[in-house]
């Protein structure tokens, strides 16, 4: 059984497809500098990919005579909800930057909808399962090349837990790197 998500880590990918951390400028880096991921607070859920596998038919004779799969031609897309506004993770999906100092106690940024090429992002998600013999592990899911587009946040009146949560679509790509490099 699968059953909770415990971290997600968000990182900025160079023009070589190394992780960067949150480094803005991706391909400027200064030597013997450590660039972290972005933690991102209060995951609530992950979706996965659903490619499209593109399948050849030979019919004939008013039967189907055989298949072929020829591979996939989309990698699909997948969604990850967040409890609640995330504003560095936010600035760094969506290429803006969070103003929180114009007006005391209020945040402005925004979607940046218009945003012809979003960042270029890694992304990292660690869930929780248990084995048949009842232990607890970790299961680690990695994504070297992906783009993170926030959805238009809906509201409502309705109680109970995380009532209205931010959601986020995730557009995962082909690298040619692996996580180790």
């Amino acid at each position: 059984m699968i059953a909770g998500l415990y971290t997600m880590l968000v990182a900025t990918r160079d023009s070589n497809g190394y992780p960067v951390g949150t480094n803005t400028t991706p391909d400027t880096k200064t030597t013997n500098t450590v660039y972290s991921p972005l933690r991102v607070r209060f995951p609530v859920t992950v979706g996965g990919p659903q490619p499209t596998l593109e399948v050849a038919t030979r019919r004939g004779g008013m039967a189907v005579r055989g298949k072929r799969y020829l591979g996939v031609s989309d990698y699909g897309t997948f969604d990850i909800t967040l409890d609640g506004y995330d504003q560095d993770f936010h600035a760094l999906v969506s290429g803006t930057a969070v103003d929180s100092t114009t007006v005391a106690n209020w945040v402005t940024t925004a979607y940046n909808s218009n945003l012809a090429t979003p960042p270029q992002l890694c992304a990292l998600f660690t869930m929780g399962f248990t084995t048949d013999g009842g232990l607890t592990r970790f299961l680690n899911v990695f994504y070297n090349n992906v783009t993170i587009a926030p959805k238009v946040p809906t509201s409502s009146q309705d109680g109970g837990a995380n009532p209205n949560p931010l959601a986020y679509t995730v557009t995962p790509d082909v690298s040619s790197r692996r996580m180790d490099g």
